[in-house]
């Protein structure tokens, strides 16, 4: 893609945007949940949904992809919630104006819910991940939270029908949260793909949280997350796997930015 598409894109689609007076942001206009990652539990343990609701955690990578990719849009604009999971997301939505934004990772949230779950009869299901760090994740989990946490995993097959399959086993289980990691945008895209078949349950795009939650993937320093450098780390464990996304793709992002803030000039609040 030419970088006068990439420019006529950013102009067309007002990605980011904040109403000042109220600090409502949206992402593509799907709203961005306006609080702490404990407010975030409490509202995924309040109730669940009678249809599926899917919470997408959108990261510097999933923000370059809207401009780039028509059908990550399309899924993008189905969730009815997101999450801001990347710490570059979350400073360009406080200086547009979002003072209640709040980072919330798929990392920190799998643990988080965990914990609240236990005891309240509440099921959580993972999908993805290799068996053996899937199994290991929801061993991890269960040790730290004991028994009455009620925590399953499903597995999707790398065959033909591997992912009817875990849809499947989900309508068989009827967990009330699920975590879906099976990287962005799989995890979007199979949610949407069997909306019409899956139960009523919060799924929410996670991405690596089930590596982290095994123990399998280190986390960056905090001081490397606090200063948005989370990235480098991840690049420095994963250099083959992730160079494209974040030393091609990366830098449009910085074009996302100035869109952002000369839309916020233009519109005036």
């Amino acid at each position: 893609m030419s970088v006068t598409s990439v420019a006529r894109l950013l102009q067309q689609f007002n990605l980011l945007t904040v109403d000042r007076s109220s600090s409502k942001a949206e992402i593509l206009g799907r709203p961005v949940f306006p609080g702490t990652a404990a407010e975030a539990v409490s509202l995924f343990l309040s109730e669940t949904p009678s249809t599926p609701k899917l919470v997408i955690t959108p990261n510097v990578d999933h923000i370059n992809r809207l401009v780039l990719d028509a059908q990550w849009r399309e899924v993008f604009q189905t969730a009815e919630i997101l999450l801001t999971d990347g710490k570059p997301v979350e400073i360009l939505l406080k200086k547009l104006g979002a003072d209640n934004i709040h980072r919330i990772t798929g990392a920190d949230l799998l643990p988080r819910v965990a914990t609240a779950a236990r005891g309240t009869g509440k099921r959580i299901a993972v999908v993805g991940g290799r068996d053996d760090v899937r199994q290991q994740a929801i061993a991890n989990l269960t040790e730290s939270n004991g028994q009455e946490l009620d925590i399953v995993g499903v597995s999707v097959p790398f065959a033909p029908g591997g992912f009817d399959e875990a849809a499947q086993r989900i309508v068989e289980l009827q967990p009330d949260i699920v975590f879906v990691c099976l990287s962005s945008p799989k995890q979007e895209q199979w949610v949407e793909d069997f909306r019409e078949v899956l139960p009523g349950a919060w799924y929410i795009g996670s991405g690596a949280a089930v590596d982290f939650a095994a123990g399998e993937v280190e986390r960056a320093p905090e001081w490397m997350q606090n200063l948005s450098l989370e990235w480098v780390y991840r690049l420095m464990k994963e250099p083959k796997r992730l160079a494209y996304r974040y030393v091609v793709v990366g830098p449009l992002f910085l074009g996302v930015i100035a869109s952002a803030m000369a839309h916020r000039q233009r519109v005036g609040k």
